[in-house]
């Protein structure tokens, strides 16, 4: 779902960060779980997104 426009229509229930897409809503969700399943093979660091490991 997408708005046009500065309207941003969906909400995150727990900081009440505006999004446009639905997608993007459920992307940030997963930030606010503390499930970190994507491990750095070579430190310690873990991330719960396999974008932002790759991106480390």
């Amino acid at each position: 779902m997408r708005v046009d426009g500065p309207d941003r229509s969906l909400r995150c229930p727990i900081c009440n960060r505006m999004y446009e897409r639905a997608d993007h809503l459920n992307r940030h969700l997963d930030s606010h779980r503390n499930e970190r399943s994507f491990r750095c093979a070579e430190c310690p660091a873990a991330f719960n997104r396999k974008d932002l490991l790759s991106r480390h």
